[in-house]
């Protein structure tokens, strides 16, 4: 064979000497065979591959190729729930080589599994000890401070690793998904974040099976701590991956947080006077065909914000008879509006509310507000908030 980095990594060029043994074709054939589900097959391959790698005068046979042909091997046992021989498989691997950390993790999970706790215990120990950050770990840790509601503890934990691009998503996105405590938002929105930068990195936006829930926490909960641009800048970023999700032909998830957040978005478009930034997204959502009453009711407001009377009650009028009867307190009260008869409107909101009794939290928050030419825009901003839109 020849030495040196020249096709380091070409498996096609790696032979045994004096024999016809192809890993090319052996990798292949393993793949194929590990993708049908023939675990039997599929591991009489690897097993192939793995002894060719420990034979082999190329420079260690890359050990990346050795790991992951232990690791199919070991999946493959674990596949076909042959935990005993997956143990002795694992227990033969070279201890000073790299690929001896995957063969205890291994022999961790098939301890495991089998109730040997003191084995599993034991092999929990090394694995600490030979590689305190490792991945596999870390996922199970989390997973067991979440099994355990043990939110903060987890929180506390994932802040300590230094490295945290191994962990699978769905880990992240349970812990994410379980941050509920208001003392615990800061963790929430920081590891939102990280997802968040992670998968734009990898330019995965349109992949990554979490990034629209993601969005969706980081809008709520930036619009929480009054964070209006950071509501924006999300809400934005979530307008282009629904755009993308349209070309590609996926499902429509993403519009449904674009409306379920739309009056967020609304009211920090308002308070950091980008209303016609605002004003395009809602107008491109009905290009797109979501002419819905939300849409046209948060567009009413956006216009009325930019005192555009006519051009709101035009967008209003487009919302069709709805179940949700905070579309037409919001529209009446813009309605109203244009008279600032304070008396009339007055009496309408009482009506309102002594008609819907939910509604009598919002009566609370209304009734102090001042009559005077803020008044319709505050009882708007604060009814968009508080009531179901």
């Amino acid at each position: 064979m020849t030495k040196g980095n020249k096709n380091k990594y070409d498996i096609s060029k790696m032979r045994i000497k004096d024999t016809k043994f192809s890993a090319r074709e052996c990798m292949e054939n393993a793949e194929k065979y590990y993708t049908e589900e023939n675990y039997e097959k599929a591991l009489e391959y690897y097993l192939k591959l793995y002894n060719f790698y420990m034979k082999c005068d190329y420079p260690k046979a890359d050990d990346l190729l050795t790991e992951h042909a232990l690791n199919k091997i070991c999946l493959c046992y674990r596949s076909l729930e042959k935990y005993d021989e997956c143990i002795k498989f694992c227990e033969k691997a070279p201890k000073t080589d790299t690929t001896y950390c995957r063969a205890v993790e291994h022999m961790f999970y098939c301890y495991g599994i089998t109730n040997n706790e003191d084995k599993m215990i034991e092999y929990l120990e090394l694995l600490e000890k030979i590689e305190p950050e490792n991945s596999y770990l870390i996922n199970t840790d989390i997973e067991t401070f979440i099994e355990e509601n043990e939110i903060k503890e987890a929180c506390e934990y994932l802040d300590k690793i230094k490295e945290r691009d191994n962990i699978l998503q769905i880990t992240f996105y349970q812990l994410i998904e379980n941050i509920n405590d208001e003392s615990l938002i800061d963790y929430k929105i920081k590891f939102c974040k990280e997802y968040a930068n992670k998968v734009k990195r990898l330019k995965a936006e349109t992949k990554a099976q979490y990034y629209g829930e993601i969005l969706d926490e980081l809008i709520y909960y930036y619009f929480k701590i009054n964070d209006y641009e950071k509501v924006i800048e999300y809400y934005s970023e979530l307008k282009i991956l629904n755009d993308r999700a349209l070309k590609e032909f996926q499902s429509e998830k993403n519009y449904q947080f674009l409306d379920f957040l739309g009056k967020y978005a609304v009211i920090s478009f308002i308070k950091s006077e980008k209303i016609n930034d605002g004003v395009n997204i809602f107008l491109d959502l009905i290009q797109q065909g979501f002419g819905y009453n939300g849409i046209y009711l948060f567009l009413g407001i956006l216009y009325f914000f930019k005192n555009e009377y006519e051009t709101s009650l035009k967008n209003l009028n487009k919302i069709q008879k709805s179940e949700e009867i905070s579309f037409d307190f919001i529209s009446n009260i813009i309605k109203t509006s244009k008279t600032f008869d304070f008396e009339k409107t007055k009496e309408y909101i009482s009506e309102f509310i002594n008609e819907n009794e939910e509604f009598s939290q919002f009566y609370n928050e209304i009734a102090n507000l001042k009559f005077d030419e803020s008044f319709f825009q505050n009882i708007i901003l604060k009814s968009l908030e508080i009531l179901e839109v």
